[in-house]
């Protein structure tokens, strides 16, 4: 199964799995980022922070999104 590809289908299960998968490990890369942001609270860490977490949540958008394609195609949508 491709997870970057867009053509195809996409079974019920693929669709779960690679949804929750994937949300997991967002989630825990972001929680990491905050976890070593947190004790120093500077100003000056905001920016480069939140441009980090935007990196990571735009990267996580292209399979999240081929998959959710994918399974339209199996629904004939």
């Amino acid at each position: 199964m491709e997870l970057l590809s867009f053509k195809g289908r996409s079974k019920r299960m693929d669709f779960w799995l690679i949804g929750l998968g994937l949300g997991l490990i967002e989630a825990l890369i972001l929680a990491v980022i905050a976890f070593l942001v947190m004790p120093s609270l500077s100003e000056k860490l905001t920016l480069p922070v939140v441009v980090l977490a935007g990196i990571v949540r735009l990267a996580f958008l292209w399979p999240v999104s081929a998959v959710g394609v994918r399974r339209s195609h199996d629904r004939n949508m």
